[in-house]
C-alpha cells in the first residue's frame, strides 16, 4: 500500500460503492471510514469529499490487533485458508525430478491470485460475524449461526497430515505448522523507506536486460490450446470423474457446459 494507490481506491472504489449501496437500500446521511494510521495512508483532511460527506478518523497507534475486528479472526482465518491451498498446490506439482523448492519457485501471480480466491471463498460468513461480535458484545444475542468454523487445531492437524504427504517433509509437527501460520503475525503489512533507500532506488542505473527479460517472458507465455485439445481434455474430465465416489452432479454439469462450448467453438472454427 502507497498514498496514490489508497487516494485511488477510495476515490474511485470507495465512495461510489458505498453511494450505490445507499441507494439500494434507502440510507441517507454521511459516511465515515474508520481505518488504521498506517504511514502509507495519507492524512484524514486530505480524504474529505462533497463539503464533508465522507470523513475518514483513523485508530490510536498500536491498538489494531485490539480494536480492529478484521484483525480478531478474519485475516487469520484467510491466511490459513491461503497457506493451506498453498500446500496443495505444491502436493499438485511433486513430480520426481523436481524440489520442492523448484515447485515453489513455479508459482507465479496468477497462481497466487487463484489462491487468493479460493481462501476468501472458504472463509464463512460465520468468522466475519463472530469477529464483529467481539467488538459489538450487544449483538451476540442474535441467533447463533448454524455452521461453525473448524477449530484451529482440527485445522492445524490437517496441515500436518498434508505436510506429511510432502516428499522431505514426514517429520514437520503441530509446532513446525504453527510456526509457518504465524511467521508473519508481526509484519505491519507496509514498508518504511529511509531517504538513503529512496536515493538507491532512484539512483538505479537502467538494466537493458531488464528489456530483455520482458521480451523473453512474452515470448515464452503459454499457447493457449486448440478448441480441438480443450474438447478432448474435457472428454477425458467427464468420464474420469463419473468413475469417482467424489462425483459431483453440479461439478459434472459444470464440465459439460465447458465441452460443449469448446465443441461449439470447434465447429465455428472448422466452418
Amino acid at each position: 500500500m502507497n498514498t496514490q494507490v489508497f487516494i485511488e481506491w477510495y476515490d474511485a472504489v470507495f465512495i461510489p460503492e458505498v453511494k450505490k449501496h445507499q441507494i439500494e437500500t434507502g440510507d441517507t446521511g454521511n459516511v465515515l471510514l474508520v481505518i488504521d494510521n498506517a504511514p502509507s495512508h495519507p492524512s484524514n483532511l486530505s480524504l474529505e469529499r462533497e463539503e464533508g460527506k465522507f470523513k475518514v478518523i483513523f485508530l490510536p497507534p498500536n491498538v489494531t490487533s485490539a480494536l480492529q475486528p478484521m484483525e480478531k479472526g478474519v485475516i487469520e482465518v484467510f491466511k490459513r485458508c491461503y497457506r493451506k491451498a498453498l500446500l496443495r498446490s505444491v502436493l499438485i506439482g511433486q513430480e520426481k525430478d523436481k524440489t520442492i523448492l523448484e515447485i515453489y519457485k513455479g508459482i507465479n501471480l496468477k497462481d497466487a491470485v487463484y489462491m487468493a480466491a479460493e481462501a476468501w471463498t472458504n472463509a464463512k460468513a460465520t468468522t466475519l460475524k463472530k469477529t464483529w461480535n467481539k467488538r459489538c458484545p450487544a449483538v451476540e444475542s442474535e441467533a447463533s449461526p448454524t455452521s461453525e468454523e473448524p477449530t484451529n487445531e482440527n485445522f492445524v492437524s490437517e496441515m500436518v497430515e498434508l505436510m506429511k504427504e510432502v516428499s522431505g517433509f514426514q517429520e514437520c509437527d503441530q509446532e513446525n505448522v504453527n510456526e509457518w501460520l504465524e511467521f508473519d503475525k508481526d509484519d505491519p503489512g507496509y514498508e518504511l523507506l529511509t531517504d538513503d533507500d529512496i536515493v538507491a532506488q532512484v539512483e538505479v542505473p537502467e538494466d537493458d536486460d531488464d528489456d530483455d527479460e520482458i521480451s523473453d517472458n512474452i515470448v515464452s507465455a503459454e499457447k493457449c490450446p486448440s478448441n480441438e485439445e480443450a474438447f478432448k481434455c474435457f472428454e477425458t474430465v467427464i468420464k474420469w470423474l463419473e468413475h469417482q465416489d467424489e462425483c459431483d452432479s453440479v461439478q459434472l454439469l459444470s464440465l459439460k457446459r465447458l465441452r460443449d462450448l469448446a465443441a461449439k467453438k470447434r465447429v465455428s472454427k472448422l466452418k
